[in-house]
This record gives structure tokens, C-alpha cells and sequence, in this order.
């Protein structure tokens, strides 16, 4: 009967689950950051044709709360890519351990 080393069925499982995860949750962060600012700018766009006179208040409020919608979709998104990472990783960090169990038993 092979033994049980939970020091290294550990390091292993940290591992599967680090080369799950690779660049993605960065990449999440860099799509998040580039649409948040995408949507900043049209905002300002928004008040400067208020301001001009391009628009009235009620439209530029309007168009102003879609675009604030439009952020909360983008910051969702974000948490929902994130948090498919993790369940990926703590998957691969799990068929590690599952292997290790049946390697003892």
C-alpha cells in the first residue's frame, strides 16, 4: 500500500489549481478596466452635450443611466468570469487529491 505525503499532495494540488487559473483573472481585470473606461468616456460625452445644449437634462439623464446599467452588466461579467476561474482551479486542485486518494487505496 502506497503512502499518503499531504505535504506534496498539497504543493500539487496548489500547483493544478495555479496553472488552471494562468493569466485569466488578470485578462478579466484588463476587459473590466477597458470598458469601464470606454463607458467613462461616453458619460462625458453625455454632460458635454448636456452642457452645449445638445441635448436637454432629461435625454442626457436618461442616456446617463443606461450607461451606468451598462457598468454594473461589465462589473458582473467580471465576477462571473472570475469566479468560473476559480471553480476550475479548485477542480484541477480536486482531480489532484482524487488521484491521490485512490493511489493509497
Amino acid at each position: 500500500m502506497a503512502s499518503f505525503d499531504g505535504k506534496e499532495v498539497l504543493k500539487e494540488m496548489l500547483e493544478a489549481a495555479r496553472v488552471s487559473l494562468g493569466d485569466s483573472v488578470p485578462k478579466a481585470y484588463e476587459y473590466v478596466e477597458a470598458e469601464l473606461k470606454k463607458l467613462a468616456k461616453e458619460i462625458a460625452k453625455v454632460e458635454t452635450n448636456r452642457i452645449i445644449g445638445e441635448i436637454d437634462h432629461r435625454i442626457a439623464q436618461i442616456l446617463t443611466d443606461s450607461l451606468i446599467n451598462a457598468a454594473k452588466t461589465i462589473g458582473l461579467t467580471g465576477k462571473g468570469i472570475i469566479s468560473v476561474e476559480a471553480e476550475k482551479a479548485i477542480n484541477a486542485a480536486l482531480a489532484v487529491l482524487k488521484n491521490a486518494i485512490k493511489a493509497v487505496a
